[in-house]
């Protein structure tokens, strides 16, 4: 095996929202690729909402024996310098966490991705006290890193305005996109046979626009609403506005509020 990589999991497992699907392409296509590289998959232990998905044989899953609360508590509330390592089998080169925090580390080098910093950006659309914790949580993680992925220009552009990073820490790394999303084809039967079927669950009966994503308030679904509303007032009733997706319960907020 080449050099020891580790990669936070927890919301791989706990999140059924972007980030937790995020997380889960990543250790999927690092598998489809890699199969030198011994990694280690770490979670938290209440993490399960999510079954844990097998991976090749360089890849080990280890929980440590903390709660996702009580990890948020002791690393970034109370600042307690406890390395993230003492739980790892093995002494890490380097440690990744996709979800915009960074636990203590003591011999690996660490990498943090940061997915939007729509807590900044938007901060009114934000539950006050998740926000409040961003806001020194986020900052503070990407300080201490060594290098900081984030997943558009944009997101990079807000970083260096609100944190001042240097431009050399930061890369732009794209989130890829599973191959089961794809168009449909009617000249397949089984795909034409699919299609019929979510049309007529849902009664798709006309052309229609498609949003995806949780619902809440950052997501501005009001204006969107508003916005297809001023479309149909023109006289275009053809149209129809389909919303798809669960309460932000699932993605990283419910992880990350405060008690």
């Amino acid at each position: 095996m080449k050099a020891q990589i580790a990669i936070d999991g927890t919301s791989a497992l706990a999140q059924g929202g972007g980030i937790g699907r995020f997380t889960r392409g990543l250790l999927q296509g690092l598998a489809a690729c890699d199969q030198e590289t011994s990694y280690e998959i770490l979670y938290m232990r209440d993490a399960a909402t999510v079954a844990r998905f097998d991976l090749p044989a360089n890849f080990r899953w280890q929980s440590i024996p903390l709660t996702q609360k009580q990890a948020v508590w002791l690393w970034h509330r109370l600042h307690l310098p406890l390395p993230v390592e003492l739980w790892l089998k093995q002494r890490p080169a380097l440690f990744h966490s996709p979800d915009y925090t960074l636990p203590p580390l003591r011999w690996a080098r660490g990498i943090v991705t940061v997915h939007d910093l729509s807590f900044e950006v938007l901060p009114e659309v934000h539950d006050p006290k998740l926000r409040r914790y961003l806001q020194q949580a986020v900052p503070r993680s990407i300080r201490r890193a060594d290098h900081v992925f984030a997943d558009s220009e944009s997101t990079r552009a807000e970083i260096l305005r609100h944190y001042g990073t240097s431009p050399d820490k930061i890369s732009v790394v794209y989130p890829g996109v599973e191959p089961r999303f794809r168009p449909l084809s009617r000249e397949q039967p089984e795909e034409a046979r699919l299609l019929d079927e979510v049309r007529t669950r849902y009664k798709l009966e006309r052309p229609f626009l498609l949003s995806v994503g949780t619902l809440e308030p950052r997501k501005n679904l009001a204006t969107l609403i508003r916005a297809f509303a001023s479309y149909r007032a023109t006289g275009e009733k053809q149209v129809m506005l389909v919303i798809a997706g669960g309460a932000a319960g699932l993605g990283s907020a419910s992880r990350w509020r405060p008690s």
